[in-house]
């Protein structure tokens, strides 16, 4: 058996910062949620995106305990997102994701949500400690997948906008969930 000295050792770097940076994604929705007075049910974990649902327990209109479905995502990356003249942020979005999420066959609504991350080379660099709390810098914007254009074929991915307006904060997540509760569309 060989010995490894402690010199030869590799240093452990934790998970690898695509992870951290979903681990982050997820945890903010999470707070966004609980602060709307919801809770997230069914969090799965995958490399590509979070997919997990939002429930009420309220009863609305029509709709007793209504659900939204999310694909969460987060970047940090201008290779993927794009900040336009406008102020609305562009981003690259894979073609089965795409169409997953535009499908209109969908009986819960979908949402496409972003935690846009500033760049840096370290997860502690998005995990920020004051006086008043934990925090972590970018906004989470949200799009409604029902409302995108149809991919062309042959195309490999599609571009989702994500409007500074779209801020998802459990404010917004409550008016969502109403809309959606008491019968209509947003």
């Amino acid at each position: 058996m060989t010995q490894i000295s402690a010199e030869d050792a590799t240093p452990l770097t934790g998970l690898p910062m695509s992870a951290s940076l979903e681990e982050l994604s997820r945890h903010r929705l999470g707070m966004v949620v609980t602060g709307a007075r919801f809770h997230l049910w069914n969090t799965s974990v995958d490399y590509d995106a979070i997919d997990t649902v939002i429930a009420s327990s309220e009863e609305y209109e029509v709709l007793y305990a209504p659900s939204i479905k999310v694909q969460l995502k987060c970047s940090a990356s201008r290779n993927v997102t794009r900040l336009l003249r406008n102020g609305t942020i562009s981003f690259s979005l894979d073609q089965s994701s795409y169409k997953k999420l535009s499908n209109p066959k969908h009986h819960t609504p979908t949402l496409f949500a972003l935690l846009l991350l500033p760049e840096a080379s370290d997860p502690a660099d998005y995990v920020q400690q004051t006086e008043l709390g934990l925090n972590s810098p970018g906004p989470l914007l949200f799009s409604d997948p029902a409302r995108w254009r149809p991919l062309p074929p042959g195309q490999r991915s599609g571009t989702v906008s994500l409007r500074p307006m779209d801020l998802l904060d459990s404010a917004r997540l409550q008016e969502l969930m109403k809309t959606f509760g008491d019968g209509g569309d947003w």
